[in-house]
């Protein structure tokens, strides 16, 4: 197990360093999520590698960066469900709990500041949802720097649906995003 964490810890220091062809074309992403993501032990630098791998913007890998949220979604899902009261779980956890929900936090602004459109645009509604019910949920945790990271990815949304409201008040995507915006709070 210590090999295994200090092999994970190095791939997240080398990730900038790998061609994007390897992280995209073998089964890195798969592997990090299938196989590590849902052990306690290595969940934490599982989730810091797979944000460095979701702050990548390539259009080339749309449907890896596709799969690389619904997969690990569904994983979360079993592992922490949506029904859980993540404030009062932050502050009942231990250190390591903590610490992946900020990485969640990490990992779900990442993600959706880079990528979020494109899942909009596949119509993958549901895990759209559920990524912004975490965010929502990870927001009323009671911590300075989880909040200013939430509170960073909810600006940069608003900003956004600011943006898109003056021209589109008919246009599907505005009344998407904004119903979306809607039942997420």
């Amino acid at each position: 197990a210590p090999l295994v964490d200090a092999t994970l810890h190095t791939l997240l220091r080398f990730l900038n360093w790998i061609p994007l062809g390897y992280i995209f074309e073998m089964k890195l992403i798969s592997t990090l999520i299938f196989k590590f993501l849902n052990v306690p032990m290595f969940r934490n630098v599982t989730l810091s590698c797979l944000t460095e791998i979701a702050g990548v913007t390539v259009s080339n890998y749309e449907e890896q960066f596709v799969a690389l949220l619904v997969q690990t979604m569904e994983q979360l899902e079993a592992m922490l469900p949506l029904t859980t009261n993540i404030r009062e779980a932050y502050a009942a956890g231990r250190d390591q709990e903590q610490v992946f929900i900020q990485n969640l936090a990490l990992f779900l602004c990442t993600y959706l500041k880079e990528h979020g459109q494109l899942i909009e645009r596949r119509g993958l509604t549901n895990t759209l949802m559920n990524a912004l019910r975490y965010l929502v949920l990870i927001s009323e945790v009671e911590e300075v720097e989880i909040f200013k990271i939430c509170l960073e990815f909810w600006n940069a949304l608003a900003a956004d649906l600011y943006k898109v409201a003056p021209c589109a008040h008919s246009g599907s995507l505005y009344g998407m995003r904004k119903s979306l915006g809607r039942k997420a709070l």
